[in-house]
């Protein structure tokens, strides 16, 4: 299992995520931390992205098939950027 992460414009993280989970049998995710606030007496949940613009895949596809199915899949989509990639990767 491989872990590739997508670089994608901010407020498009969700719609993104949930495009990959829903026609494709990849499992897109976006960390999120819950921060306990208080307000006028109250304390309140709230949930926070941890890496605000980026969306983690997890597959079983090695690199060079990933880059393949980014440039088919992902790349039409609005709010897509790029794929990551590592220097050492290949």
């Amino acid at each position: 299992m491989n872990i590739y992460v997508l670089f994608v414009v901010g407020k498009c993280e969700q719609r993104i995520k949930e495009y990959i989970n829903a026609y494709t049998s990849h499992e897109a995710f976006v960390p999120v931390i819950v921060k306990l606030m208080k307000r006028k007496a109250i304390l309140l949940k709230q949930e926070q992205m941890l890496f605000p613009g980026y969306v983690f895949v997890r597959s079983d596809l090695d690199a060079n098939a990933f880059k393949i199915f980014t440039q088919h899949h992902l790349i039409p989509l609005t709010g897509f950027i790029r794929l990551v990639i590592y220097r050492d990767w290949e």
